[in-house]
This record gives C-alpha cells, structure tokens and sequence, in this order.
C-alpha cells in the first residue's frame, strides 16, 4: 500500500458517503474496504486475471465488488484477523487483513456465499458459534444488528482462491 493509495481510498470514501441515504454505522476507517478493492484489483492485474472491478462508488449496495467467470465477489478488508459480514448475497467472499501499519494486504480467505450460509445455520443451532464462525449482535444505536465473523478455521485456504476461483 502506498500513501497515495490510502489518500485516495479516503477521498472516494467521502464521495462515497456524501451520496449515502443510510449509513450501518459511522467509522473513520471506513475506506479500508475500498483499499482492499485497490489491492486486490492490482493483485488480479499483475497475474494476468480476467475481472472487472465494479465501481466502487455506487448508488446502494446492489453490486458486487468484482465479477469473474460468471461469479460474483465481494472483497471484505478489516483490521481484524476475522472476516465480518451480515446476510451473503455474492458468491464468493474474500477476506482481506490490512495491518495497523497499512503496508500491505493480506490475503487470508475466502469462502462461497453457500459455505457461508451452512456455518451461520450450524452456529444458529450452537449457541451462537460453530467452525470459526461466531454469531455477534451490536447496536449502534439504530437497533440490534447481527453480524457474524469467520476465523481461519472456517475460511478456505487462499491456494484454493487463485487455483480454482480465480483461473
């Protein structure tokens, strides 16, 4: 990642959230997830891959991040080691951990929209957790929303992402 990445992930996010009729919740790292998009665009151009990146600045949530072979996917960045997300609606999810010093993306997993959907179930009849994956209810003040995490052990292996995704 270089600086001039991460000053214009942050000046598409304000242009991004100036036109948003609803925000899940505030958060100043919040162009985290466009420069994960960034590097991973890179990273499919450098390996010669076929994908479109969807605009990220869009009306609503209606697209994915990138589309390739038919597939939709969704490129989730955090500064956790776990991947966060609410209700699958892409086929194919990919973690990203950016590190606090912001030098590098690391990419740590992945999983498909059904894999998904199978742990939130197994977690649902488990108290809330199963296989790496956890159900957590936050508020921020519009209400109770649940999200859910993936672990390492829930995600597959990034190989996999590159040899049978992404060929």
């Amino acid at each position: 990642m270089t600086p001039e990445m991460i000053e214009e992930a942050q000046r598409e996010q304000k242009k991004f959230d100036a036109q948003k009729t609803w925000n899940k919740f505030p958060s100043p790292n919040a162009y985290i997830g466009l420069l994960g998009e960034m590097a991973l665009d890179i990273h499919l151009t450098s390996l010669g891959l076929d994908h479109e990146w969807v605009t990220f600045n869009k009306q609503g949530w209606q697209h994915p991040d990138f589309r390739h072979n038919g597939l939709t996917i969704d490129m989730k960045t955090t500064f956790d080691t776990k991947m966060w997300n609410q209700k699958p609606k892409w086929d194919i999810y990919v973690m990203g951990h950016l590190p606090e010093h912001k030098q590098y993306l690391e990419i740590r997993g992945w999983l498909t929209k059904d894999r998904m959907e199978e742990l939130m179930e197994q977690a649902e009849g488990s108290e809330g957790s199963a296989e790496g994956c956890v159900k957590v209810i936050r508020n921020f003040g519009n209400g109770p929303r649940t999200d859910w995490t993936f672990n390492d052990e829930a995600m597959f292996d990034t190989n996999k992402l590159f040899s049978s995704i992404f060929i």
